[in-house]
């Protein structure tokens, strides 16, 4: 008879040997809310239908882009989605967040080693929500006295909890990609309503006037990053994204996924396509022919030309498309 477990299972992650029978155990993740899922929550049904159609019509551009401001705000946490349609109440969802974060610091002793491993975990839970989508370096992790092989760890424990992932860069050009462990990785958490709630930055993204400049643009990156790996299904899976580290013309694209035996490049970017200058590196070194852009406004595919000026198409895919990144490859990015 098929049985299914889920839960926190910290004991069972970390420091514990349990044995089940070989092929008779499949392990996969569970992920927040994509928007899609949080749209169905909310039954908008009409909304659905459009962000299903391909391309997406013009005329539903401004209400999808509300309410995926209204998801980026909230995030995926099936909780906060349950109250944000319930009630609306930014008080009560907040409180939520402030109580599940404090449930992830009470069960700290679980799973650490030692006291001081305790209280190194607690502060990285307190200031990691500060670093989304930033490269960070353990050695001193936020202003800390802690030391590189401390945080490291700390966070190691962490990513076992799905609070957090590390995401490192590759150098590569071509498949296989190869992720650094020596380079500085990015942060990514495990929901970007609680990265907003957390920070208390749902204000800016709320008030601001396009979704790729607020906070620095990293809130825009980090829900795309949430995005592709709601689409993910195996524990193992994680992002990478690209970096070209020279004296004087450093290089980084946002990410790297494989379609259809292709490194697709991905960049979250306001504005005009002259602002991508590293993606028109990568697409010369890599001999690439398309790429992607999320930005705030209405689908389009355009020509680009590369560094090295050979041409490529670039498709410039709205935010609340994310989700759909596959489905415009199969249709748009074919080669002629």
């Amino acid at each position: 008879m098929p049985v299914i477990a889920a839960g926190f299972l910290l004991e069972t992650l970390i420091d514990k040997h349990i044995f089940f029978s070989v092929g008779r155990v499949e392990y996969l993740a569970l992920h927040p809310f994509s928007f899609t899922e949080f749209l169905d929550a909310g039954n908008y049904r009409s909304e659905l239908d459009a962000l299903k159609t391909i391309p997406v019509p013009d005329y539903a551009h401004e209400k999808l882009m509300s309410l995926f401001r209204k998801y980026t705000i909230i995030g995926g946490m099936p909780e906060m989605v349950k109250l944000f349609f319930k009630s609306n109440d930014l008080t009560e969802i907040k409180k939520t967040v402030n109580n599940l974060i404090i449930a992830y610091k009470e069960d700290v002793e679980k799973y650490a080693r030692n006291e001081n491993q305790s209280r190194l975990i607690r502060f990285i839970i307190d200031n990691a929500f500060y670093f989304a989508s930033e490269r960070i370096r353990f050695n001193h992790f936020a202003a800390s006295n802690y030391r590189s092989r401390e945080v490291s760890e700390a966070f190691r424990i962490l990513e076992k909890t799905m609070l957090l992932n590390l995401v490192y860069p590759t150098t590569d050009t071509k498949l296989p990609l190869s992720r650094n462990l020596k380079m500085s990785p990015k942060l990514q958490l495990l929901d970007t309503g609680l990265v907003n709630l957390i920070s208390g930055i749902e204000k800016e993204i709320l008030l601001g006037d396009d979704l790729t400049d607020t906070y620095r643009g990293k809130i825009a990156e980090h829900i795309v990053g949430q995005e592709l790996l709601a689409k993910e299904y195996s524990p193992d899976a994680s992002l990478i994204f690209w970096v070209r580290e020279k004296k004087q013309s450093d290089a980084e694209v946002d990410y790297l996924i494989k379609h259809n035996g292709r490194i697709i490049p991905v960049e979250v970017k306001s504005g005009s396509s002259s602002r991508m200058k590293s993606l028109k590196i990568f697409m010369s070194q890599a001999k690439s022919d398309i790429a992607v852009r999320f930005y705030s406004g209405k689908f389009e595919v355009t020509e680009e030309i590369a560094s090295d000026g050979r041409k490529f198409k670039l498709l410039n895919m709205p935010l609340y498309l994310c989700s759909f990144i596959r489905e415009y490859l199969e249709e748009f990015g074919k080669t002629k």
